[in-house]
């Protein structure tokens, strides 16, 4: 297992583990858009990147990741670019503006800031990146957290594939002050900004569909 450590915490990690999970479609992204065709208008093809928000408002992280009652949410990352649910795609960045509070007192400090942690990866597949965003605040308390999304090649870290076009965030802690008690809540007007772009076999279905869009209507 390779694991890297940049300044804004954001770490590689081969992990495993399942948990109950809540599947919901995202709505379009703020700022798809839609490449214009040479005839003018505009044409059935997105341009090749796409940043949308998720909202976390309202979730806890409670113990390690992988345990059972962490909050888990699945993302239609495909249905968020325009594609049908299940179509590859690929996650390159993620930024997040999210106010974390503290939830555990406790003899050495209670639960930390810097434990909170969301855990992005493919529900197929071992490639999960760990973000925390207070990881330089060891106490407890409440605070914002803000970051521009970081594309994945300048910290370097790999890009999320999603064979099935789900995205699986997971909400845990790096250290687990007490098993089953919540250690964090993600309070409201708490979002991640996903970056994610269609995978070459996805585009090339796009295209095509646009192609016989065209036909059809000559």
């Amino acid at each position: 297992m390779t694991t890297h450590f940049v300044s804004c915490a954001v770490v590689l990690a081969a992990v495993a583990g399942s948990a109950m999970a809540q599947t919901f479609t995202v709505g379009s992204p703020t700022d798809l858009v839609r490449t214009a065709s040479a005839g003018g208008g505009t044409s059935g093809g997105f341009t090749n990147r796409a940043d949308f928000n998720v909202d976390v408002s309202g979730r806890r992280s409670w113990d390690p990741f992988g345990d059972l009652s962490n909050d888990v949410i699945l993302v239609d990352v495909a249905a968020a670019l325009g594609l049908p649910s299940g179509s590859a795609v690929t996650v390159t960045g993620i930024g997040w503006d999210v106010e974390i509070a503290t939830t555990l007192a406790g003899p050495f400090g209670g639960s930390w800031l810097s434990e909170a942690r969301f855990t992005l990866g493919s529900n197929l597949a071992f490639n999960q990146i760990g973000v925390r965003p207070g990881v330089a605040i060891n106490a407890g308390g409440t605070q914002r957290f803000t970051a521009p999304v970081l594309d994945f090649s300048s910290v370097p870290v790999p890009n999320i594939a999603l064979a099935d076009g789900v995205l699986r965030i997971e909400f845990n802690e790096t250290f687990d002050d007490a098993p089953d008690q919540i250690d964090a809540d993600y309070l409201a007007n708490s979002f991640l900004t996903v970056r994610a772009v269609p995978a070459p076999s996805a585009l090339a279905l796009m295209g095509l569909g646009g192609l016989i869009a065209g036909r059809r209507r000559r």
